[in-house]
Parts: C-alpha cells; sequence; structure tokens
C-alpha cells in the first residue's frame, strides 16, 4: 500500500485523538500498522498507540463486598445496576461509583437485575424463588412473582408490561405484571440460564445449558425449529443467547 495512504491513516488517528475519539483512533492505528511489512514502522505505531489504551479499554472499577452476578447500564447509560451474591442489587452513578438509593434486597443471591424499558422499574431474579419489581428511585418494592424454583433470570417485556423468567427447574415463565398471574410456561431439559424478548414481543428465546438457544412463538406457544443444523453443537453448551435488534435473528 502507498506510503502517502498509510500517513493518511495516520493523519486520521491524530484527528480522532484530538476529538477524544480514542477507539476510532485505535482502529486507525491498527490499519495502518497493517499497510507495511517493515518491523520498525509497526513497533513505533504500537508505541503510538498505547497513548490511547487508558482511554479505550478500562473506564473505572468499583469494588464491591460480594461476587457480582450481573451488571448493565440504565436506558440513558447513566447508571449501573449490579446483582450481588450477598442478596442485593444496587444503582451505581456510572461517573462516581456512589450507590443511588438503597439497595434492593433479596434473602439470597441476586442472579440479576434489568431495568424496565421506561427505567422506571427494576427487575430482579434471586435464588430465594422470586422475581420482584422494584420502584427504581425509591428501592421499594412493588410486586413480587414466586415461581417455587430458583430464579436464574429475568426481563421485562418491550411494552413493560410482562416478564419473563429462567428458572432452575427448567421452566421459563411469562407472568402479567398488572395481575401478578402466571400466563404460560415453556419447559425444557435443563435449567434456563437466558432468556429474551424479541423487540416485537411476539417470540421468546431461552437458553438452558444445551446444545442449541429455543425460539418460542407467544401466539402458539411452540417452539420454532431451526432450518439451519449447524447451530447444534454437540461439544458445545449455549448458557446465553440474544435476539437482534429487529428479532429476525
Amino acid at each position: 500500500m502507498p506510503v502517502s495512504h498509510r500517513c493518511h491513516i495516520i493523519r486520521e488517528s491524530l484527528i480522532a485523538r484530538d476529538q477524544n475519539n480514542m477507539l476510532a483512533g485505535l482502529h486507525l492505528i491498527a490499519e495502518a500498522a497493517n499497510t507495511t511489512d517493515d518491523k520498525d514502522i509497526i513497533k513505533n505505531l504500537l508505541i503510538d498507540a498505547e497513548a490511547y489504551l487508558p482511554n479505550t479499554s478500562l473506564k473505572n472499577i468499583f469494588p464491591q463486598n460480594d461476587v457480582i452476578n450481573s451488571a448493565i447500564f440504565s436506558q440513558d447509560g447513566k447508571e449501573i445496576l449490579i446483582a450481588g451474591n450477598d442478596g442485593n442489587a444496587r444503582i451505581l452513578d456510572k461517573e462516581t461509583s456512589k450507590q443511588i438509593g438503597p439497595a434492593m434486597k433479596h434473602a439470597s443471591p441476586v442472579n440479576s437485575a434489568v431495568f424496565s424499558p421506561d427505567n422506571k422499574f427494576i427487575l430482579t431474579a434471586g435464588n430465594d424463588h422470586t422475581a420482584r419489581i422494584w420502584d427504581a428511585r425509591t428501592g421499594k418494592q412493588i410486586s413480587s412473582f414466586d415461581p417455587d424454583a430458583a430464579v436464574l433470570t429475568a426481563v421485562f417485556s418491550p411494552d413493560g408490561k410482562w416478564i419473563l423468567t429462567g428458572c432452575d427447574d427448567g421452566t421459563s415463565r411469562i407472568c402479567d405484571i398488572a395481575t401478578g398471574k402466571q400466563s404460560s410456561s415453556f419447559e425444557h431439559d435443563n435449567e434456563v440460564k437466558s432468556v429474551a424478548f424479541s423487540s416485537d414481543g411476539t417470540k421468546i428465546l431461552t437458553a438452558c445449558v444445551d446444545v442449541s438457544p429455543h425460539v418460542w412463538a407467544l401466539a402458539t406457544k411452540k417452539e420454532i425449529s431451526f432450518s439451519d443444523s449447524s447451530i447444534y453443537n454437540e461439544n458445545n453448551i449455549v448458557l446465553s443467547a440474544s435476539f437482534n435488534s429487529d428479532g429476525n435473528e
């Protein structure tokens, strides 16, 4: 590749760094290094790249007193919600790491915690056989769902009207938030470690420590078979799965 093109890429990386776009700058440095076989040039480029790393990798560390089982950003990206092995879910300020509001307490480890689509509520999943909804601002419990099994994961539906849980008894359950009643359930051979709604709310996706994810149509409550058999691999197990943004993949 011409030297002029490499110089152009390096100039673009410097512009990106001046604009505080460190990740883009780092990518451009890597691209420039791939344009030559000259070891000295590559060495100098990588040395320059070191200046970008502190701003592109680790941003902050928030020490906690116990194991963190899950962590997620709020919808606006300003807060972090963590679920702890100490039985607490906490909201932290992303910049200061200070706790916002009181902890949301379970009687045993909290396996996951998520914000509702409108950021007003929090859903926690606990080993104490409960999934609980909390007011995100006050930390007060609003409702509790008791599936008689350890709840390993739980999510809100896109419209915020339903919750979907995955439990260690191999069952995934959908519950109506307004009534607290279970509307449907989906059986698996192993504990359900991951659940998700599609963006249009017509399908759910589950992962249950076996060789493939499972997609279910909510209208029929039946599993949708994958047409591509390559997704099955008897040497691997699926612990987590998610839909893409349009819910087609």
